[in-house]
């Protein structure tokens, strides 16, 4: 293009300044290690996402697995961001001084191939910098707590972001100079949950930071779909054999997943070849996923077929915080079941509520905010009266009295609420007055009842009886870890949804599963097991927290009124 006149110069610059990738496809070439030797730079319909995505957006976040080439489009951006903006200072950090100078090395040949006639030069360079004629400067840093001593960046890139030491202080010390005007680039392949990758990707994927998430593929790269097969079960769609990829084809892939179906390609069996059949490789370096450290709760396979199956946005949110979620509306004949965890007061917990649709297992509705126990006994009222919600408030160490107690002072009716046994004295002094027989209204979990609470919420998502809505809820599944034994949340995460969910589905499973299940029969039957109490002493499994035959035979009867023709 030496010889254009001087008004195709300047439509061909202006669309250079448009498009990262339009300058790199007609400006430039890269190296391809299958044909040994410089091609030209071709930008596949994710890459372009990509990098439209940091036109868009100040603040980006890349979830990838090894070898798609968004270091190299990463570079392309940072070299036209530079090139074709003034006084542009990026700084880029990596994990290694050697990945940082190869990123640059890789900035620096975009930069190269610029026609002399667009008037851009290097006036500077090293092996980990270079200044331009506009003012830019790109720099190339190995992490340490000095990476941005003497240097205040526009746009921070951390190439493999996850397995940068001590990243999250870097970023930290960072933030002074993005906050105003600046941006910042992330990129990585998933290193287990680390305190700065993980930790972002997961803030943004619950809208709870500025950052854009932008997801990568096997799959989706031309290079690796040759022979690409979909399975599930014994079904197969095989029909993407010599086919190039379009854009289109995303929105395919993305349903195929969304139902359950899994790729394959000879690719992807020579890749997992050359892992030894490692599964948690395989899932690291090619599918990108995020894994622990082997004591999670609930496990990794059960969590990501919740998250890609049935998380949903909601349908609207409401509340002054924006914080309840509402996935469905209440449906007539349905019966469900409304599950209170309230928060301590401190930053360590959140007061929470979830509703559940006790005919189909499925999560309708869910809130995680900063309330106090009264205000949320308001929330519980209304929430529980809308979908005329049996309401579990947990009362363990006192802090849902007040929940209860509001409940009850706005007249929510007695029958609607859960009533336990407690050998608390302080709960048993505390709600005296609003005994019924040996119980008190609330859920007390004991350190007995609280492994079967656990227990059954694993099972129910293991054995997909129970349907997550909830990406907060996911998030939390992800760092609920063992501790000495112990079920709890990892330092600085949360588990208080997943708590309100397992105490839900234990009093489902344990009190009035079963009379559902009985009441199929005949309406004497059930009359004769809530009356009796001997003959059907089997039929309800008998709980730490629960004494017995008698409380078996109590609890019971407050279910009745769940299910039509059942003795009152």
């Amino acid at each position: 293009m030496a010889n254009i006149s001087k008004l195709n110069r300047i439509k061909e610059y202006a669309k250079c300044v448009q498009s990262p990738a339009y300058y790199g496809e007609n400006y430039c070439k890269v190296f391809d290690q299958t044909n040994g030797g410089d091609v030209p730079f071709k930008v596949f319909p994710r890459q372009r996402e990509f990098i439209e995505n940091c036109l868009k957006y100040d603040f980006n976040i890349v979830r990838k697995p090894r070898q798609t080439g968004v270091s190299t489009t990463a570079a392309l951006f940072v070299a036209t961001n530079a090139m074709f903006e003034d006084n542009r200072k990026t700084l880029i950090i990596a994990n290694k001084q050697d990945t940082a100078h190869e990123f640059l090395k890789k900035v620096k040949s975009f930069v190269n191939y610029v026609p002399k006639w667009m008037g851009i030069k290097v006036i500077r360079e090293t092996m980990g910098l270079i200044i331009l004629n506009n003012g830019s400067e790109i720099k190339a840093v190995a992490t340490s707590e000095d990476a941005l001593r003497g240097f205040t960046p526009t746009l921070l890139v951390m190439d493999e972001a996850a397995y940068i030491d001590h990243g999250e202080n870097v970023w930290t010390a960072a933030q002074p100079s993005l906050s105003t005007g600046g941006g910042a680039i992330l990129l990585s392949t998933p290193n287990g949950r680390d305190p700065l990758y993980y930790e972002i990707y997961d803030a943004a994927k619950n809208d709870k930071n500025n950052f854009h998430i932008t997801e990568f593929k096997w799959f989706e790269d031309p290079r690796f779909n040759k022979n690409l097969t979909w399975t599930k079960g014994d079904m197969v769609i095989d029909d993407w054999l010599r086919r190039k990829v379009v854009e289109d084809d995303f929105i395919t892939f993305d349903k195929l997943e969304e139902r359950g179906f899994t790729p394959t390609s000879s690719w992807f069996v020579d890749m997992c070849r050359q892992l030894n059949g490692d599964e948690r490789k395989i899932a690291q370096e090619i599918l990108g996923s995020f894994l622990g450290s082997g004591d999670n709760v609930i496990d990794d396979q059960w969590i990501n077929i919740q998250d890609k199956e049935n998380v949903k946005t909601p349908i609207r949110t409401e509340e002054f915080d924006g914080n309840m979620w509402i996935w469905e509306d209440p449906i007539p004949d349905h019966q469900y079941v409304q599950s209170i965890d309230v928060s301590r007061g401190d930053s360590a917990d959140f007061s929470t509520i979830v509703i559940i649709d006790v005919n189909t297992g499925c999560q309708v509705a869910e809130y995680q905010g900063m309330v106090p126990g009264d205000y949320l006994g308001q929330m519980g009222f209304k929430y529980g009266n809308k979908y005329q919600a049996y309401t579990i408030v947990d009362i363990t160490g006192g802090y849902g009295i007040a929940t209860i107690l509001k409940l009850l002072d706005m007249g929510f009716e007695k029958r609607l609420i859960h009533y336990d046994h407690t050998r608390s004295k302080v709960l048993i002094d505390r709600l005296k007055g609003l005994r019924k027989g040996e119980k008190i209204p609330g859920f007390n979990i004991s350190g007995n009842n609280r492994v079967l609470v656990i227990q059954e919420l694993e099972r129910q998502v293991r054995q997909q009886e129970f349907i997550v809505r909830s990406s907060r809820a996911i998030s939390e599944m992800r760092t609920w870890i063992y501790k000495n034994g112990r079920a709890d949340h990892a330092q600085g995460k949360h588990d208080d949804i997943l708590m309100a969910m397992g105490q839900a589905l234990f009093v489902i499973n344990t009190s009035f599963k079963n009379l559902k299940r009985h009441n199929s029969t005949t309406k004497a039957m059930i009359d004769s097991m809530t009356s009796d109490s001997t003959e059907y002493k089997d039929e309800i499994t008998p709980q730490t927290n629960y004494n017995g035959q008698t409380d078996q035979l109590w609890n019971t009867k407050e279910y009745n009124w769940l299910f039509p023709g059942a003795a009152r």
